[in-house]
């Protein structure tokens, strides 16, 4: 028997027998035939890529509070511990690990429901939400080829021309072709503050679309603040610091520890050799997501609110669990492109960004064991605590605005267009 789920306005999903999908939407309908030759060929390339991103714990050693993002100055090393599953600093002369936790089970729910679709469909089951996010995912795949051209073209020997021309481009293009394609109600705002920004989507293609500009200041002025880069809209907001490219000499920062075993072997101590990143955009980006997580957990009762620094190339995600005092980064930065074919899309990294993007719906968790060893190893509350302040104060302070007031608020040079771009 065929089943018909309706998702509001947007579409209709027809579920059942040998016709495992009939998606129409937007006046385009695509047949069970072509979803299932494209789209879930597509998705299982994802799902048997053997690159499975790790999470990082991070230890927070100091915070200057009272700054805004661009100047946020976060000293922070790895969570190391001992034998004992005690938490070390760095210059313990004893032996030490630090267990990352893998992304696969951080979001299990989101794989789940995408092995279970490409062997069996749509359960009855799934709540309007889920099948939103999932018809976000097959719209977006069912253009993958004209999204990519979009953002490299295949005509010139400069394919990333446009796209690393300036922040704003590199803001506007990602946010049009990529990002607002995977989040459920395609909404976002880019922050207003670019200087020679686009109106029009500069696109290969010229597509025409307008640029969504406005305020995204977000924050508290005795903790962090500013205005993120982009802020994709659905039922929780998604942060993202976008990047024209990533600093240059910074590649590895040496730590005392380079130890690293995966959370759930941790009693084999399998042990990976690793350098964690130190850019100035960390930082910033690691003010920006306890702060949109304290925010997000105060307003929607959601933890783990994840948040992307992405560069036309590569990406890498933060987490931050206000409720367990829980930081996260990715160990490795993400490869956006693929690697035999640098004019399509890594298909493992869009299945991670979609599940980002769409984090209210899937809910990343870690598994309580899991906890018992984490929980308050990022340091954040105590650092809180030793400035006179309390998450409950920051939680209900922290808003979404256009001015923060009694502020010395000084705008970086990355909001200052300094390449030229002479458009055809």
């Amino acid at each position: 028997m065929t089943n018909l789920f309706r998702c509001r306005k947007i579409a209709r999903l027809f579920v059942g027998g040998n016709n495992r999908l009939l998606l129409s939407c937007y006046g385009r309908t695509f047949s069970s035939k072509q979803v299932g030759r494209d789209a879930l060929k597509l998705i299982k390339e994802g799902l048997d890529q053997k690159d499975d991103m790790k999470f990082l714990p991070l230890h927070l050693e100091k915070c200057l509070f009272k700054q805004s993002f661009s100047s946020a100055v976060i000293k922070f090393d790895k969570f190391c511990v001992d034998e004992n599953g005690i938490y070390q600093t760095p210059d313990y002369a004893g032996s030490t690990i630090t267990p990352v936790v893998s992304f696969q089970s951080f979001f299990e729910r989101g794989y789940s429901l995408l092995r279970r679709f490409v062997t069996e469909g749509l359960n009855e089951d799934d709540d309007e939400g889920t099948r939103l996010a999932l018809l976000s995912l097959l719209q977006f795949l069912t253009r993958k080829g004209y999204h990519e051209s979009c953002l490299k073209s295949q005509n010139t020997d400069r394919p990333y021309e446009k796209l690393e021309a300036t922040e704003a481009y590199s803001a506007v293009l990602l946010t049009i072709h990529l990002l607002s394609q995977l989040v459920t109600g395609k909404d976002y705002i880019i922050s207003s503050d670019y200087s020679f920004k686009p109106f029009f989507c500069p696109c290969s293609k010229d597509c025409g679309k307008r640029v969504n500009y406005g305020p995204t200041g977000l924050g508290f002025e005795k903790i962090w603040y500013g205005r993120p880069d982009i802020v994709l809209l659905s039922s929780g907001s998604n942060i993202v610091f976008c990047e024209r490219m990533l600093e240059e000499d910074s590649n590895e920062l040496d730590l005392v520890s380079e130890e690293f075993t995966m959370i759930e072997d941790i009693e084999q101590s399998d042990i990976i050799q690793e350098k964690v990143n130190s850019r100035h955009s960390d930082q910033q980006i690691v003010s920006q997501t306890i702060t949109s997580s304290v925010y997000q957990f105060n307003k929607s009762n959601l933890t783990l609110v994840p948040s992307l620094l992405l560069t036309p190339s590569s990406f890498s995600i933060f987490c931050y669990d206000p409720v367990n005092d829980v930081l996260l980064r990715s160990r490795q930065t993400g490869s956006l492109w693929n690697t035999e074919n640098a004019y399509e899309f890594n298909m493992s990294a869009i299945l991670k960004i979609w599940m980002v993007v769409n984090h209210p719906i899937f809910k990343p968790s870690i598994n309580e064991n899991h906890l018992k060893l984490l929980r308050n190893s990022s340091n954040f509350h105590n650092l809180l605590a030793a400035e006179g302040l309390s998450m409950k104060e920051m939680s209900e302070k922290i808003q979404f605005k256009s001015h923060f007031k009694n502020t010395d608020y000084k705008w970086d040079s990355k909001r200052i267009n300094n390449v030229e771009l002479e458009l055809q």
